[in-house]
């Protein structure tokens, strides 16, 4: 889905393991291993996605959403979501 933040419009995905058909921006991240579900192989929830970042690794549960903006993948809290975005 496509959200406004402020004046910039920015890419979103509800993380979710029901969603059989997630947009290819995601699609892309989980094969390139920039995103992965937790699991025993992890030592993680395996309701919990994994962000990695380098050095930095986030986590985001289901409900919540992942950002991609110009390259660039956040971990967005529904909470926070609904604060700051609004859906275009």
């Amino acid at each position: 889905m496509k959200a406004r933040k402020g004046e910039v419009i920015v890419e979103l995905w509800q993380i979710s393991k029901e969603n059989k058909n997630p947009p290819s921006w995601v699609e892309e991240a989980f094969e390139g291993h920039q995103i992965r579900w937790g699991g025993p192989q992890t030592g993680f929830d395996d309701k919990l996605l994994q962000l990695s970042g380098g050095w930095i690794i986030n986590f985001g549960k289901i409900g919540d959403y992942l950002e991609f903006d110009r390259g660039k993948f956040t971990i967005i809290s529904e909470k926070r979501f609904k604060k700051d975005y609004s859906q275009v």
